[in-house]
């Protein structure tokens, strides 16, 4: 938990940084009016979720100056819910052994990661003044999800009760191998990289964006809401889970871009 705690506030310092620039000078800005609408945009950022973090691209056409096409991509990772209150270091080796110990997700098979590509309707709620504020905005949309997951491989300490016969041994996740034997931690990620397994599906997404830019051509957002996730081939993250059909993903992620013609 108190790796999701850290993140959180990581982010929230890096807003506060976004939102001091965005009150700066933009030297483009003396020679545009603000009163021109732009009829393009593209903006990029980072994205935190209660499933996983991210990152996303999106363009946009503006349709009129209250509503707008937005084309996005994303990739987020994707956890099972229950990973943060399993972390753990194993503590049970004996001071005499040389051997090393690594945090891991007691029971995770799989890491999984999910891209979107959508289109979502973006309308203006209330449009900033002409000194600057806030624009506020409500999304929503949907599309089309292609979900990867890679097997994660554990190193075993196989030991009879002689420590001159311990020897190291990779594997997938197992109850009872991990139960008679001592995990040292989890093996190269590269081990699994050549297992990867497809799981398509949809999603649909909805929220709120709020631009805190000083101009009307520059985009400083914080944007919140809930995207939820529908695999046709669910994600098995945890080994003792049933695999998972619905995700839902409660979201906050800050953007950049800029506005054009």
């Amino acid at each position: 938990m108190s790796v999701f705690r850290n993140t959180i506030i990581i982010v929230f310092l890096f807003a506060g940084s976004i939102f001091q620039l965005s009150a700066q000078d933009y030297n483009a800005s003396d020679t545009i009016s603000e009163d021109i609408l732009f009829y393009y945009e593209k903006q990029y950022g980072v994205m935190l979720s209660n499933r996983g973090v991210g990152a996303f691209y999106n363009f946009a056409s503006h349709k009129s100056a209250f509503r707008k096409h937005v084309w996005e991509f994303d990739f987020q990772t994707v956890k099972a819910l229950n990973e943060f209150r399993s972390i753990h270091l194993s503590s049970i080796i004996s001071t005499q052994t040389s051997y090393q110990l690594k945090k891991f997700v007691y029971g995770k098979s799989n890491y999984a990661y999910n891209i979107r590509c959508g289109v979502y309707i973006n309308k203006l709620m209330n449009d900033k003044p002409y000194w600057g504020g806030v624009d506020v905005r409500y999304f929503y949309g949907g599309g089309v999800n292609l979900g990867i997951s890679i097997p994660i491989y554990y190193q075993y300490l196989i030991d009879d009760g002689l420590d001159e016969n311990a020897y190291v041994q990779s594997g997938r996740f197992d109850t009872e191998l991990a139960n008679s034997n001592i995990i040292l931690g989890k093996d190269s990620f590269f081990k699994g990289l050549g297992e990867p397994r497809i799981h398509p599906g949809l999603h649909i997404k909805a929220g709120f964006c709020f631009d805190f830019s000083k101009y009307n051509q520059v985009i400083r957002s914080l944007d919140a809401g809930l995207i939820i996730d529908g695999m046709i081939i669910p994600f098995k993250i945890m080994h003792e889970q049933a695999g998972t059909f619905i995700i839902p993903n409660i979201f906050i992620r800050i953007g950049f871009g800029n506005k054009y013609n």
